[in-house]
């Protein structure tokens, strides 16, 4: 848990950043969270823009939640739909209104949904980005595919965090490489995620992820002729050659650079 002195330090380096990520597994925790760093800024702000995935603001229970953790603020709240910055003109604009008229907090609660730069909300999003006077994304699971799902959205917090382009991302931190039978791949090396988390940490308030993945060890013993062991000796050179990198699309690699986070 989170002391008062901590929340003191993250509230005062989001404003100083005018952006951050909060990476929590606990909802209820993530949005007080969100909303005490929140109030570090209140004086320099009109409106508290609230994104989230429809799914989520569809629920009466999760609306509540969020304007019980707003407290006062509540009064200060506007949701939207990420799905409907794209299906929704209407909802689109008043959105761009709001940002080019008053100063705005833009909260993304549940981020990883702007991770596809060629969807519409993203990119609408995106463009309208250096209108919000701050940024602030929340998200339980940051990544589900690989690390480029990081990639929009640290864009939208701040494009200078990376200060490259999505093409230029893959060729550094996800080199193509070629696989078993030609299989072309984009992978990620351990040393590249290291190096993608060193830019990203300042931004990243807080992370809670840990590493919980149990390693169950079997021990077997066998006689091996001197032919077979010959064979055993190939194959296991030429499994370890391939694991000095983690497959991009690979399930342990949705999780494993979330160890980097603390």
């Amino acid at each position: 848990m989170l002391e008062a002195e901590d929340i003191k330090k993250i509230s005062h380096r989001f404003a100083e950043l005018q952006a951050g990520a909060l990476f929590m597994c606990n909802r209820q925790k993530k949005l007080d969270l969100a909303f005490a760093v929140s109030s570090s800024v209140s004086n320099d702000i009109d409106y508290i823009v609230w994104i989230a995935p429809g799914q989520y603001l569809s629920s009466a229970s999760y609306v509540e939640q969020v304007k019980n953790s707003a407290g006062q603020n509540a009064q200060f709240l506007h949701f939207f739909s990420i799905e409907n910055l794209s299906l929704n003109d209407l909802n689109y604009l008043k959105l761009y209104e709001l940002a080019c008229m008053y100063r705005v907090l833009c909260i993304v609660d549940g981020s990883v949904a702007i991770k596809n730069a060629e969807a519409g909300r993203t990119q609408r999003l995106l463009a309208m980005k250096h209108k919000f006077a701050y940024r602030l994304i929340l998200s339980e699971i940051p990544l589900t595919r690989g690390i480029l799902d990081l990639y929009t959205q640290f864009y939208f917090l701040n494009p200078l965090i990376l200060n490259m382009t999505q093409t230029q991302f893959r060729h550094m931190f996800l080199p193509i490489s070629i696989g078993d039978f030609d299989v072309v791949k984009r992978i990620s090396t351990p040393q590249d995620e290291i190096k993608l988390i060193k830019m990203i940490r300042p931004y990243i308030l807080t992370c809670d992820f840990t590493n919980n993945v149990d390693i169950i060890y079997h021990d077997y013993n066998f006689e091996l002729t001197p032919s077979e062991a010959k064979v055993y000796e190939q194959e296991k050179e030429d499994f370890l050659n391939r694991r000095d990198r983690v497959a991009f699309f690979a399930g342990c690699a949705t999780f494993s650079i979330f160890v980097y986070f603390m």
